[in-house]
Formats: C-alpha cells, sequence, structure tokens
C-alpha cells in the first residue's frame, strides 16, 4: 500500500488555475509548494491557503523561463527535506499574434516554459516519486494551440 499524497508542487500557482488547484490540493490537506514569478501575490496566496485550511504553503517566486530555474528549485528543496508527492506542472502561456510579428525572444520564452521546464522539472521530480514508489505529476495544458488564427 502506498503513502497518501501530503505535498504538492504547483507551478503558476498564484492566478488562475494554478490558484484553484491550490486550494483543492489545500482543502484535501495537501502541504504546498507554490511557484510563480510574482512574489507578492504568491506569498499571499500561501497567507490565505495556510490561514483557511491549516497546511503549510511555502511560497517560492521563481522565473521558469531561466533554464537554471528547474534544478535550483529541486535543490532548494532537497536542501529543505520536502519531498514533492504531486507535481503539478500548470505554468505556461501563449501569446496571440501572427508568427512573423511575435519577436524570438518572446517565443523563445515560451518555449523555455511550456516545454523545457515542464520537462526538466518532471525529469527531476519523478526519479524521488520512482524510488518511494509513490507519487503523482499532472501536466495541465490548453487547447489554444489547436485554435486557428484568424
Amino acid at each position: 500500500m502506498t503513502q497518501p499524497c501530503r505535498t504538492a508542487l504547483i507551478t503558476g500557482a498564484s492566478v488562475g488555475i494554478g490558484r484553484e488547484l491550490a486550494k483543492l490540493f489545500a482543502q484535501n490537506n495537501h502541504n504546498l509548494v507554490l511557484v510563480a514569478r510574482n512574489a507578492a501575490r504568491l506569498q499571499e496566496v500561501a497567507g490565505d491557503l495556510e490561514r483557511q485550511f491549516e497546511v503549510t504553503a511555502k511560497a517560492f517566486p521563481l522565473d521558469l523561463t531561466s533554464s537554471a530555474a528547474p534544478q535550483l528549485l529541486f535543490d532548494q528543496l532537497r536542501r529543505e527535506n520536502i519531498a514533492i508527492d504531486v507535481l503539478v506542472n500548470n505554468a505556461g502561456y501563449g501569446k496571440l499574434g501572427a508568427f512573423t510579428q511575435i519577436p524570438y525572444a518572446e517565443s523563445a520564452g515560451q518555449i523555455e516554459l511550456n516545454i523545457t521546464a515542464l520537462t526538466h522539472l518532471t525529469k527531476l521530480f519523478l526519479a524521488p516519486m520512482l524510488e518511494r514508489k509513490a507519487g503523482r505529476i499532472l501536466n495541465v495544458a490548453s487547447t489554444a494551440g489547436f485554435q486557428p488564427e484568424r
């Protein structure tokens, strides 16, 4: 029998779907590691969830478009002896407009966040889950990628 999940790491946790997922995990008595770029908003979400659901919610302000960010997060959580039972790869964004009109830096940032960071986080956190024979990963995606441009 596997142990119940106890700590969920949620990226893009300061607004929208990520914030709502954090609330659901907190309602189900999961401690939280919340990741997003906006430190003030993230700290507010963490504080609200701790007060409302009596769980531990660690705010980890981090820009996952930086290629070093996933490893930095993983290493910090290891140093703090925080095992992740559920990884929720929710952070992501899309830029609307004609491909030729979107600056390359914007496209590169999307790729770094939506693909590279998700893959790197999954690789990092999956290994300890497999060692423990327990854990879950949820990759949140959007149907916007299938929408035709007008």
